[in-house]
C-alpha cells in the first residue's frame, strides 16, 4: 500500500472516530497488532489487512446513537461505499467489508480469510490484558455503569452470574473468558503474555473493595446502632446487631417468655429472628429493636415497629418482648409508649396498632396503658396451633 492511500484511509478513520474508548489510538494498536501478527502469516496480504484495522470501528458511533446498529455489519458496508467511491477496486473493498463484517463475534458470522482472522485477533487483544480493562473502565465511565453490584445482603458482588451491568459482571462474563478464542498462533502468545495483568488487577480490586465494606460496614453499624434510634427516662432503643445474638436468645430460648409463640426457639429459630429484624431495617428503616438499660447497658428485650400481615392486608404494629427477670417493672410500657410516638411523629402513620395473642394477659394490658383499644379479632395458625389474636389499635391524636 503506497502512503497517498493509507492516508485516505487514515483520514476518514479520524473523522468518524468520537469514542475514548474506540477512538483513534485504538485503531492504530490493532493496527500495528495485526501487522505484528501477519509477519508470523506470511501469505496475509497486508494492504487487505491495513484497510479493514483502520477502518473496522468506523460505524462505532452509530452503533451508540442506536444501540439496534451492529457496528461491525454497518462499518463493513460503510467502508465499502468509501472505498468504491474513492478508487479503490471491488475485490479490496469486499475483502475489506469481509473482514470488518466478521471482526466481531457472533455466532454464525465467524471470519473466514485469513485477513478477517488476524483482524479479530488484534481486535480481540484490545480486550485482553491492562489495556482491555483500561478500555472496559473507559467505557464502563461513559455508558454510566458502577464498577460493581451488591448482592441482597449488602456483600459485593464478585460479577459471577449477574445481570445488572457492571465492570466486574464485564470481566467475569467476558474478559476472563476470551483468551481461549484467538485463531491466530502468535494472536494466542500476546494474549497469554497479557493474561497476568488482567487477572492481577481484577483480583485486587475486588479484594480491595470487599474489604472496604466488610469492616467499613461492620464500624458504621456500631456507630448507628451505638447512638440509638430512641431514647426512654431509663431505656435506649438502638438496632439488633449480630453482637445481640447471645443476649437475644436469653429471651426467645425462654419457655415461659416465648408461650405465645408456643414454646422456646431452637439456634436456628432464634438465628432467624434476628436476621428478620435485619432485613426489615433495610427494606423499611425500623424492625424491632433491642431494648437497652441505661444504667448499666444490658439489653433487656427488644420492641419496636414492623409491618404485619391482618386479614386481607397489612398493618403497623408495635411489637415487645422482654427478659423475664424485667417483667412487671413497667419496661415494656415504657418501650412501647415511644414507639407508638416513633410511628406518629417520625413515619407520619395515621394508625398504629398491637396484635396480642387472646391468652397473654400481660400484653394485652400493656396495649391498654399505651391507649389502645381492641378493634378487632383474627385466628392465627402457627406450629398447628389456632390462635385466636385481639388487635389494639390507636390512631393519630
Amino acid at each position: 500500500m503506497d502512503r497517498r492511500s493509507y492516508k485516505i484511509l487514515e483520514n476518514y478513520m479520524q473523522s468518524c472516530m468520537a469514542d475514548s474508548a474506540h477512538d483513534r489510538e485504538h485503531v492504530y494498536r490493532v493496527l500495528y497488532q495485526a501487522l505484528e501478527i501477519a509477519q508470523t502469516e506470511p501469505e496475509a496480504d497486508t494492504d487487505v489487512l491495513i484497510g479493514a484495522c483502520l477502518l473496522h470501528d468506523i460505524c462505532r458511533k452509530e452503533q451508540a446513537e442506536d444501540p439496534s446498529v451492529d457496528h461491525a455489519a454497518a462499518g463493513g458496508e460503510k467502508a465499502y461505499c468509501f472505498l468504491q467511491k474513492h478508487g479503490f477496486s471491488e475485490d479490496y473493498a469486499g475483502k475489506v467489508r469481509e473482514c470488518i463484517r466478521t471482526h466481531r463475534y457472533r455466532k454464525g458470522n465467524l471470519p473466514q480469510s485469513l485477513e478477517a482472522r488476524i483482524l479479530y485477533d488484534a481486535d480481540k487483544l484490545e480486550a485482553s490484558g491492562a489495556v482491555g480493562i483500561a478500555r472496559t473502565l473507559l467505557h464502563k465511565g461513559a455508558v454510566s455503569e458502577p464498577l460493581y453490584t451488591l448482592r441482597a445482603d449488602g456483600t459485593v458482588s464478585d460479577g459471577e452470574g449477574d445481570t445488572a451491568p457492571s465492570f466486574f459482571q464485564e470481566y467475569r462474563c467476558k474478559l476472563e473468558k476470551l483468551y481461549d478464542g484467538f485463531y491466530t498462533e502468535k494472536g494466542k502468545m500476546l494474549a497469554g503474555q497479557r493474561q497476568s495483568a488482567a487477572v492481577f488487577f481484577y483480583d485486587s480490586l475486588y479484594r480491595e473493595v470487599r474489604n472496604a465494606y466488610e469492616g467499613g460496614t461492620a464500624c458504621l453499624e456500631d456507630i448507628l446502632s451505638s447512638e440509638g434510634i430512641l431514647e426512654t427516662e431509663r431505656l435506649k432503643l438502638r438496632e439488633l446487631t449480630e453482637k445481640d445474638y447471645e443476649a437475644l436468645c436469653l429471651i426467645l430460648q425462654d419457655e415461659e417468655t416465648m408461650y405465645a409463640y408456643e414454646g422456646a426457639f431452637d439456634d436456628v429459630e432464634a438465628r432467624e429472628w434476628l436476621e428478620r429484624q435485619m432485613e426489615r431495617y433495610r427494606k423499611w428503616g425500623f424492625g424491632l429493636w433491642a431494648v437497652i438499660l441505661k444504667e448499666n447497658g444490658e439489653l433487656i428485650g427488644q420492641c419496636g415497629l414492623t409491618m404485619q400481615p391482618w386479614k386481607d392486608g397489612e398493618v403497623l404494629e408495635i411489637g415487645y418482648l422482654f427478659r423475664r427477670a424485667y417483667w412487671r417493672q413497667g419496661y415494656a410500657t415504657e418501650a412501647a409508649a415511644a414507639c407508638k410516638k416513633y410511628a406518629f411523629d417520625v413515619l407520619r402513620a395515621d394508625e398504629v396498632c398491637s396484635i396480642i395473642r387472646d391468652t397473654n394477659t400481660a400484653s394485652r394490658k400493656v396495649a391498654l396503658r399505651n391507649g389502645m383499644v381492641p378493634a378487632d379479632t383474627a385466628v392465627k395458625h402457627y406450629k398447628g396451633v389456632d390462635m385466636p389474636h385481639i388487635r389494639y389499635v390507636a390512631l393519630r391524636g
